[in-house]
């Protein structure tokens, strides 16, 4: 009995080929995973100056904006906005200000006083919390002047 050789090593090469190409889209599948997610402000920089009040812009890569009630699905969620210090809003003993995006809400027009001011956008998913690590940024902002509003914040959109 003769075995052929040549005939056993093309069928062996043709499973090794699959597995490698099954191999390379399950990795290729898992790095989506992997993308970058962020949350930024898109109409301001760090280090920017402003006149008050401003329209503040909200956005994100690779998550999903929604309302918080939508439930607790894997990259949605909303947006947490931190403003320091908050003594120029609430009062002196309150270190920080934060407004909740419940409605997935992106844009916001702010009303702070005159000086230099940090704003942290924060992703926190449908349970309230943010995820882990958490998907923020934060910059400082200067405002130059200001509007005598007595409407320190109001949502728009």
């Amino acid at each position: 009995m003769q075995f052929n050789v040549k005939k056993k090593n093309k069928v062996m090469d043709g499973y090794l080929l699959r597995a490698l190409i099954l191999g390379i889209i399950l990795f290729i599948w898992g790095c989506r995973e992997a993308e970058e997610k962020r949350v930024y402000f898109s109409n301001l920089v760090d280090g920017a100056k402003v006149h008050s009040p401003f329209r503040l812009k909200m956005n994100s890569e690779n998550l999903v904006i929604d309302s918080a009630n939508k439930g607790m699905d894997k990259g949605h969620g909303y947006f947490q906005l931190f403003i320091e210090p908050a003594e120029a809003i609430l009062h002196p003993q309150a270190s920080e200000f934060r407004l909740n995006f419940f409605e997935g809400q992106r844009e916001a027009i702010v009303n702070l006083p005159k000086g230099e001011h940090f704003l942290t956008l924060l992703f926190v998913q449908g349970n309230h919390v943010s995820v882990n690590p958490p998907i923020f940024q934060k910059i400082r902002i200067n405002v130059v002047a200001e509007n005598n509003c007595k409407i320190r914040f109001m949502v728009t959109g």
